[in-house]
């Protein structure tokens, strides 16, 4: 039978990767034709389309590029002796940029400095072979280490669009969204979060040079000048709300965690219980049948309570070291028995619904019941 047709482009075809272009971003390559206010924001979907699209031997060789254009030729030859492992995508990122006459900001050019000197370093000690460098085993990231490098990554974008800020592009700035840069990248709770924990006290620092002027804070930014003030204030305002809106979306769609699930016999294995009373010719039944049972009766011989418990959950009771959880304290009850032979007597062969008759019928004061056992307390019924 004839596989029937369909208008899908394969993955990996050209088709497919114009598709996936459009929702992650275009690389730019002539970087001449792009408007002062359109600049970062190229920027930012140029680093996406690399991260997506290419890999970490990829961005090594774009450094690579770079060092041969900038650095020395023994610098090159000790940066090719390092391990692209430890390099950075985003550092490779923007080296290719460079070279294809991208004009960076200074966070990014210091950035792409301090990957390219420790690269260089690296590959030297192990060419040379110094007798004060030890060789270690090169540690696996974590997936902990790969969300920090993101949102340290991600943050350095930010800062170089406030490097950025100034009466020419305030405009645009009103364009960039925080939020929607996270949703772009579909980046973790953890990146949004550390976005707010990073800018928070550069907020409060701009709030109280607004409303309180406070003289450090007016000489620390009198470069700027009071509307610009309350300008910036607004923006990293902004980054803020942004991202945590982010957070609350990312919560939304969150799958909550999954309840561990305890079988009946590992919920009553430290159970304490009295298995059987010779004073009073009565025997426990197993423990097990606790759990997910609706109502129980027990007996204390040491103070002779009769108890009564109902459960409070449809998935009914459940059991936690020695006491007996989701219990319904309005409909049970606990009575203490005067005459345990004659109430056994007819307790014992009386229905269920006789049994509620029967311990309603006793005199005794109720009081309010508690689900702890311990190794003078019977089990008697379970239903």
């Amino acid at each position: 039978m004839a596989k029937k047709a369909t208008n899908m482009p394969m993955r990996g075809s050209k088709g497919s990767k114009l598709i996936e272009e459009k929702k992650i971003g275009y690389e730019t390559v002539d970087w001449s034709s792009v408007e002062m206010f359109d600049y970062q924001s190229k920027i930012l979907d140029t680093l996406r389309h690399y991260g997506y699209f290419y890999d970490i031997k990829d961005s090594f060789s774009w450094a690579a590029e770079w060092v041969k254009a900038n650095k020395s030729k023994q610098d090159l030859k000790f940066f090719k002796a390092s391990s692209d492992r430890l390099f950075s995508m985003t550092a490779g990122g923007l080296c290719r940029m460079i070279m294809n006459g991208a004009v960076l900001p200074e966070t990014s050019l210091n950035l792409v400095e301090r990957y390219i000197d420790k690269a260089i370093a690296d590959g030297k000690a192990s060419i040379e072979g110094a007798d004060n460098v030890s060789i270690v085993d090169i540690p696996r990231r974590t997936p902990a280490d790969i969300v920090k490098e993101r949102t340290s990554d991600f943050i350095a974008c930010i800062e170089e669009m406030l490097d950025m800020f100034d009466g020419e592009v305030w405009m645009d700035w009103e364009n960039y969204s925080v939020y929607n840069e996270l949703q772009k990248g579909d980046l973790p709770y953890n990146t949004a979060k550390g976005v707010v924990d990073y800018y928070t006290p550069l907020c409060d620092e701009l709030t109280e040079l607004v409303d309180k002027k406070t003289d450090d804070l007016v000489e620390a930014y009198s470069h700027l000048g009071v509307r610009k003030r309350k300008q910036l204030l607004n923006v990293v305002q902004g980054v803020i709300s942004d991202a945590e809106k982010y957070m609350t979306s990312k919560k939304a769609i969150r799958k909550p965690r999954k309840k561990k699930v305890t079988s009946a016999g590992q919920q009553v294995s430290k159970v304490q219980y009295l298995k059987e009373s010779a004073e009073f010719k009565l025997a426990s039944i197993d423990p097990i049948n606790l759990v997910g049972a609706n109502e129980v009766y027990l007996f204390n011989t040491k103070y002779r309570y009769i108890i009564h418990l109902v459960s409070s959950s449809k998935s009914g009771f459940q059991v936690k070291g020695t006491t007996i959880q989701n219990i319904d304290i309005d409909m049970s009850t606990r009575k203490t028995i005067r005459k345990p032979d004659e109430f056994f007597t007819e307790f014992n062969k009386a229905t269920k619904a006789k049994r509620k008759k029967i311990l309603n019928d006793i005199k005794a004061k109720p009081a309010e019941p508690k689900g702890r056992l311990n190794d003078q307390t019977l089990i008697l019924k379970v239903f």
